[in-house]
């Protein structure tokens, strides 16, 4: 009778478990909440990126065709497999392929929350001239770098009272230079993206080339 006790309770636990394990919950998740990200990319739908060459009288120009964020959305948390880890919230600026260039223009910015309280891990991504960047979370204040990086290692500088190539003078700006040890093609290596105004140029390397906003 002992053992058929026993039994019983291994039995009802592993049933106990294996509901608990395969039960799945609702999880609400928010939409897409970061002012620090439209002041430091202030673009909206329609609206063109003018650039020229400092050295010649070349330039070349994107059309954003795209702005938006995510809207508020309800997750399923649990069960067997389960890869919903937290909620992601994002926001993203696309602009149409440059026929000159061919290339397209891209910002995306995701927000990971872990579920019970845990890190929140904010990611950066650039992609402009076919050169790529990676960074962390946007504040009122700067742009972060992300650690241990798997692509290029990127360096982030931050400038006052710049007086740009364009003859502006902007008040808050941060460099985003890529290690040229690493970039041996002709790439973008330092981009400069300024507080209420977005990308103002970029140098290209190994040219030292800067093409700047119009």
């Amino acid at each position: 009778m002992k053992y058929i006790f026993c039994f019983f309770m291994l039995g009802a636990g592993f049933v106990f478990y294996g509901c608990t394990t395969c039960s799945v919950k609702q999880v609400p998740c928010e939409a897409f909440d970061e002012p620090a990200f439209s002041t430091w990319f202030p673009y909206t739908d329609k609206s063109m990126l003018l650039f020229k060459n400092t050295s010649t009288a070349d330039t070349f120009s994107y059309i954003i065709s795209g702005v938006g964020v995510s809207d508020a959305y309800t997750a399923s948390r649990g069960g067997y497999n389960n890869r919903t880890q937290g909620c992601t919230s994002s926001a993203y600026i696309y602009a149409l392929s440059n026929p000159a260039t061919n290339t397209s223009f891209s910002v995306d910015y995701d927000v990971l929350k872990i579920f019970d309280n845990g890190p929140v891990t904010k990611s950066l991504f650039i992609s402009l001239l076919n050169s790529y960047w990676y960074a962390g979370a946007i504040t009122e204040t700067t742009i972060e770098p992300v650690a241990n990086n798997w692509t290029d290692s990127i360096t982030i500088t931050k400038v006052q009272q710049l007086e740009f190539d364009n003859g502006h003078i902007y008040p808050a700006v941060v460099i985003l230079s890529k290690d040229t040890l690493v970039n041996k093609n002709s790439k973008v290596h330092k981009l400069f993206i300024a507080k209420n105004s977005g990308i103002i140029g970029f140098e290209m390397y190994p040219s030292k080339e800067r093409w700047v906003i119009q």
